[in-house]
C-alpha cells in the first residue's frame, strides 16, 4: 500500500490524495479523451489492466464535479 495512506481499522483515509494528469486524444477520429490513473490509486483499489471505472457527474452549490470510482463487478 502506498505511503500516502494511513490504515485505521478497516477504513483507509488519504493523507495526501491529489495528483494532476493530462487529457490526450484517443486517436482514430474520436472526440473522446483519455488520461492515466495514477499508480497510488491503482494500488489502493487493486486495479489491473481491464479493470472498469464508473464516471458520475454531479452538481452542488453551483459547481460541477466528476466522480470516478471502481465499477462493481457484475
Amino acid at each position: 500500500m502506498s505511503d500516502l495512506f494511513d490504515v485505521v481499522g478497516c477504513a483507509t483515509s488519504m493523507a495526501k490524495g491529489k495528483t494532476t494528469t493530462t487529457l490526450v486524444p484517443t486517436g482514430g477520429g474520436s472526440n473522446s479523451l483519455r488520461t492515466t490513473i495514477p499508480m497510488w490509486i491503482v494500488q489502493q483499489f487493486g486495479m489491473t489492466a481491464g479493470s472498469k471505472v464508473e464516471w458520475r457527474l454531479s452538481a452542488e452549490n453551483g459547481q460541477m464535479s466528476i466522480h470516478v470510482t471502481p465499477a462493481e463487478v457484475e
